[in-house]
C-alpha cells in the first residue's frame, strides 16, 4: 500500500494590512515534527515550506499522480486559513498581496474543496489543517462546514470562527 504525505507550511507571509510578515514563527517546528513522525511510521514525505499560491495545486497534483485506489495520503498545512460564505480556505505566503491586487478571496487563497477533489478516487485522504478558521468579517453568518466523501478525513487545529494559537 502506498503511503505518502505532503506537508505545507506558511510562516513568512508577505507583509500587508491583513497579515504581519512575522506572526507564525512556530510553524517551522510544527512541520518538522510532523515530517519526523510520518517518516518514522513509513510515509514517503514531501515538505514544502513557505508555500506560494502558484506552488500549491501543482504540488498536490504531482503528489496524487499514479496513486492506487488503496493509497493513504496525508495533506498537512500549518499557517493561516479562514472561511467565507460557506467555503474554507488556506492562505499561502503571498495571499495578502494577491488579495490586495485582485480583491478576490477565491483567487488569492487555496480552496479546501480543490484539495479534496485532487485526491478523489485515489485512496484515502487525511487532511490536517493547523490554521485559523476566522473570516475577516466577510462571511455574512454562513457556517463553513467542510463535507467530503467517505474516504476523506479532516482534522482541524481550531474550532469554527477561532484563531489557531
Amino acid at each position: 500500500m502506498k503511503k505518502n504525505a505532503i506537508l505545507f507550511s506558511a510562516s513568512n507571509y508577505e507583509k500587508s494590512s491583513l497579515i504581519r510578515a512575522d506572526d507564525l514563527p512556530g510553524v517551522k517546528y510544527d512541520i518538522q515534527a510532523i515530517n519526523k513522525r510520518l517518516t518514522q511510521i513509513g510515509f514517503d514525505v514531501n515538505q514544502i515550506e513557505d508555500v506560494s499560491k502558484a506552488q500549491f495545486i501543482p504540488a498536490l497534483e504531482n503528489n496524487a499522480s499514479n496513486s492506487p485506489s488503496d493509497a493513504i495520503h496525508i495533506v498537512y498545512f500549518s499557517g493561516h486559513g479562514g472561511h467565507t460564505n460557506g467555503n474554507n480556505y488556506i492562505y499561502p505566503i503571498d495571499f495578502s498581496p494577491l488579495l490586495n491586487n485582485s480583491r478576490n478571496l477565491e483567487a488569492s487563497a487555496v480552496d479546501i474543496s480543490d484539495i479534496i477533489s485532487i485526491y478523489e478516487g485515489k485512496g484515502r485522504l487525511i487532511l490536517i489543517l493547523d490554521a485559523c478558521r476566522s473570516d475577516f468579517g466577510l462571511s455574512k453568518g454562513y457556517f463553513s462546514e467542510i463535507t467530503a466523501s467517505e474516504d476523506v478525513y479532516i482534522a482541524y487545529g481550531t474550532q469554527f470562527q477561532c484563531q489557531s494559537i
